[in-house]
């Protein structure tokens, strides 16, 4: 079952891997400066775009309220769900949230990269852990306690859990650095987890 492994993770090394051939097929990378837009809404998508760096933010204006649609970050793609859909317009602006950098590549220069068996492979692996991504979070979003979707993240992966920062596990539980730490710390001193490295383990004396 997928909750039998790391879908955060992987979908990471996937996209590093899809990325490093682009890098080794010279694919030119562009930066955007913050608050830059890069597509706007209504804008016909031509590409997929492959985020190297910074972090990206889709939205639209409903009425007077920004509605954001998504916030994007290193090692996310976007415009893989518009390029080969009969619906290829934007539905929101994309908006550079920070100094960003990306590679964008056309349909008809994805579809010679397919010609590639392990291009092929991850990408399609990448769209799949996508999908698998997005169900998770909306499901730990919906718990509303920090501690709670952190325990639950824990339980569905097996009580062992990786993560590459702090940082990045505050983003995917919607929550601060701050308030992360000071969660784990109080569970680490309560023996309900222990963290090493880059590791949460799930004490096995305890019920989570």
């Amino acid at each position: 079952m997928y909750n039998k492994c790391d879908i955060y993770h992987t979908f990471i090394m996937n996209a590093q891997k899809l990325i490093n051939i682009l890098l080794n097929n010279n694919e030119k990378v562009i930066t955007y400066s913050s608050s830059e837009v890069i597509f706007n809404e209504g804008e016909e998508c031509n590409f997929v775009c492959f985020i190297l760096s910074g972090s990206v933010k889709i939205s639209s204006i409903v009425g007077e309220q920004e509605s954001i649609i998504a916030i994007l970050q290193k090692n996310d793609l976007f415009g893989n769900a518009l390029l080969f859909s009969s619906s290829s317009l934007y539905q929101g602006d994309v908006i550079s949230l920070s100094k960003t950098e990306l590679i964008r590549v056309n349909k008809l220069r994805l579809l010679d990269y397919f010609k590639n068996e392990e291009f092929l492979l991850l990408f399609l692996s990448l769209l799949s852990d996508e999908r698998l991504k997005d169900k998770e979070t909306i499901k730990t979003i919906s718990i509303i306690s920090t501690k709670d979707r952190l325990l639950y993240k824990l339980k569905n992966n097996d009580e062992l859990l990786y993560i590459k920062s702090v940082v990045e596990l505050s983003k995917e539980l919607h929550t601060s650095r701050e308030n992360l730490s000071r969660i784990i710390k109080s569970l680490s001193k309560e023996g309900i987890i222990k963290k090493i490295g880059h590791y949460i383990k799930a004490n096995k004396k305890s019920d989570i």
